[in-house]
């Protein structure tokens, strides 16, 4: 089989490497082991295949001939096959629309897994999956009687490298900021060892991933996607999962996603302003269910959202019946005043907004009723502007929608259904709601909704059956026993008590629109949480960054290698000595130690390189690691011992300053630690205590 792979790349050495570098490297190679369990066959295959790239690159003519056609262009070595073991023989193969061939070897089917580790190794796990799936799929659906399982580790160790690469792939893909891609590879990884019943470990790795993943799924698939499309409804279907696994909306965190009680409350206001009134309406409706004073009240913010704006009053008396069911819990004065207002009921409104407690509120409501037998006059001015400026915003289909209580009472529907005191959550459809529908209207538009929910328990419990439109209008019903919109004649005392009521709110509305001085509310109203937790605001406070940005995870993302590997080791080594020659060499190219060190190494290295320059100096380096090992590690630090010969000239004006040059074998012990997935060196120190 072809493997991408040639044997520098295998031994981890660069092209100019001495035979003593290569030893070393395979003797460091064979020391380093697979971080993953697998069998001895499997390991067996790894050696097999660093010994062979050792055996040639380490003689002199099998390497001049190898050299020969892997420096040649891809033609050339087509043309010019080279006589090397036909178990692993170099060639070329050239990917998709690549401009650059690739180096691949041929490996006995016996070695493949033990490729496919070296591939993981050296970080190609995109190449290993494919490589890994492709051999899956052989096996599994063999297309000769020789092909199949040959052994059970055989299946057991392709299983494994499998889940690793699809388990790191899923992890470069999170690091990108691909949610959907990494949550699908993670996937498929927790899908194979649930069918084929392997590695619980590896499988329990994923799935915490895959929770981890899930608020930024939902924040892509909400945020990023239009009102009624099909992600959307993805992302509202994982957030029911992530609150069913958390036990509601003040659940802990059950759920493994690492969003604390706060952080979780926080999220679900993030994601508000990308949800219509009816999607949070369906939303926090059932999750009051459970029950949940916090869902309760945004479900009821929604349907008073909802009805205000597209004139259903059954939505404002469902929110009036469930603030009402968890006013000893909450304080939910003002909503029950904007309710009852909007309602006609006057009094009750009165009565309500005088428990406001919130005493800028009351304040306020006040200073605008003073001269008037109650509060209504300030309760309608503090009403639209609450609406407006803290109410709609967090609703996609109502933040531009804008808030005028006089065109709500002077609605011949609103004053239908004020007067008859019915109240229904549905609005028939009349020409300009037909035009919506067919894709004509401003979205926004009053009395237009356009992404209806499944009307809640809480309205249906107070709401009548709606009377069908008649075609003449889109206004007109059929007439009730009273009498139809505007006649009095036959209207029982108590209508004409509503009648009298509904002209006093209109003109109070008009009032408010036109003569009554609103201020700009700072107060932000604040949901509660049950028991004796306090109050957590509806939207972030200024200044407060957000729970999740799709650019930057918060959760850390799992490294893709836990700990240093000693070929990872020996890298950072060979990088850090190539980029002091550049550093202290005769054109001070210090912006390289930036890649290679971290503080306080790097601060230090830059003063010493800029003062060489200041005195006309610069050195000229040879060096050769002679041995590198890994005595203490961690996923984000290492200790690394080595010894390196370094052989230094140094020029005072450009002349050679043999007095100030050296040629040392050095015993180094470096810290190392991990920067952005990337493995820098913090400090060195020689091992005998000399500087």
């Amino acid at each position: 089989m072809r493997i991408p792979l040639d044997y520098y790349q295998i031994l981890g050495v660069p092209i100019q490497a001495t035979a003593d570098e290569i030893e070393r490297a395979y003797q460091d190679r064979i020391q380093q082991q697979p971080r993953q369990a697998y069998s001895a066959t499997a390991l067996e295959a790894r050696q097999q295949l660093l010994a062979v790239a050792r055996d040639i690159l380490c003689d002199p003519e099998r390497r001049a001939e190898y050299d020969a056609h892997f420096l040649s262009p891809p033609p050339e070595r087509e043309s010019a096959p080279i006589q090397l073991p036909q178990t692993e023989r170099p060639s070329w193969q050239s990917h998709g629309s690549e401009d650059a061939a690739t180096p691949w070897i041929e490996v006995r089917d016996d070695r493949v897994v033990g490729a496919l580790l070296i591939l993981q190794e050296l970080g190609e796990c995109e190449r290993a999956r494919g490589i890994a799936e492709s051999r899956f799929r052989d096996r599994y659906y063999p297309s000769t009687e020789a092909a199949g399982w040959e052994t059970a580790s055989e299946r057991g160790d392709l299983v494994r490298v499998l889940a690793v690469a699809y388990l790191e792939s899923s992890r470069e893909s999170w690091r990108q900021g691909q949610y959907e891609r990494a949550a699908r590879l993670g996937q498929q990884g927790w899908d194979l060892l649930t069918r084929e019943g392997l590695f619980g470990d590896l499988k329990q790795a994923i799935a915490a991933d895959l929770a981890k993943l899930r608020p930024y799924r939902i924040l892509e698939a909400v945020s990023q996607s239009g009102e009624g499309s099909w992600r959307k409804h993805q992302g509202l279907q994982l957030l029911r999962e992530m609150l069913e696994a958390r036990g509601g909306i003040e659940g802990s965190d059950r759920d493994g996603s690492g969003l604390d009680a706060d952080a979780f409350l926080l999220f679900v206001q993030q994601l508000r302003p990308y949800l219509t009134a009816a999607q949070q309406q369906t939303l926090f409706d059932a999750e009051a269910q459970r029950p949940s004073a916090t869902a309760a009240y945004l479900a009821a913010r929604a349907q008073i959202a909802r009805g205000f704006a597209y004139r259903q009053l059954g939505a404002i008396a469902g929110a009036q019946t469930l603030l009402a069911r968890w006013e000893r819990e909450q304080e939910v004065g003002l909503e029950q005043a904007v309710c009852a207002l909007l309602l006609g009921q006057t009094d009750r409104a009165h009565q309500a907004a005088e428990q406001i407690a919130d005493p800028d509120v009351a304040r306020e409501i006040r200073r605008n009723s003073v001269g008037a037998p109650d509060w209504l006059p300030g309760l309608c001015a503090y009403s639209e502007s609450w609406l407006r400026t803290q109410v709609f915003p967090h609703f996609q289909d109502l933040a531009q929608q804008a808030a005028s209580l006089k065109d709500y009472f002077a609605d011949e529907r609103v004053q239908w259904e004020l007067e008859q005191q019915q109240f229904s959550d549905e609005r028939p459809y009349g020409p300009v709601e037909a035009q919506f529908w067919a894709g004509g209207a401003q979205a926004g538009s009053a009395h237009t909704e356009p992404d209806r929910a499944v009307p809640s328990a809480t309205a249906t419990a107070v709401a009548t059956e709606p009377v069908p439109a008649s075609a003449g209008s889109s206004h007109e019903r059929a007439a009730p026993a009273t009498g139809p919109p505007g006649d009095s004649r036959q209207l029982h005392p108590s209508q004409q008590r509503l009648r009298f009521r509904r002209g006093r709110l209109l003109l109070l509305a008009g009032l408010g629109v036109a003569g009554i001085a609103t201020a700009s509310y700072a107060t932000v109203r604040a949901f509660q949480n049950l028991g004796d937790r306090s109050a957590s605001s509806p939207t972030a406070p200024a200044g407060e960054a957000l729970v999740l940005r799709l650019d930057r995870p918060t959760v850390e993302v799992p490294p893709a290698s836990p700990s240093l590997q000693a070929s990872q080791a020996r890298q950072a080594i060979r990088d850090w000595l190539q980029a002091k020659a550049q550093a202290m060499g005769p054109e001070h190219q210090i912006g390289q130690l930036e890649q290679v060190l971290s503080d306080p190494m790097l601060s230090k290295r830059q003063a010493s390189a800029r003062a060489l320059q200041r005195r006309d100096r610069y050195q000229r380096f040879e060096h050769a690691i002679e041995s590198v090992s890994v005595s203490e590690r961690s996923e984000e630090s290492a200790q690394v011992e080595a010894t390196v010969r370094e052989r230094a000239q140094t020029y005072r004006q450009g002349a050679p300053s043999p007095e100030s040059s050296y040629d040392s074998t050095l015993a180094l012990r470096y810290s190392l630690v991990r920067q952005d997935g990337r493995w820098q060196i913090a400090a060195v120190e020689r091992r005998d205590g000399n500087p």
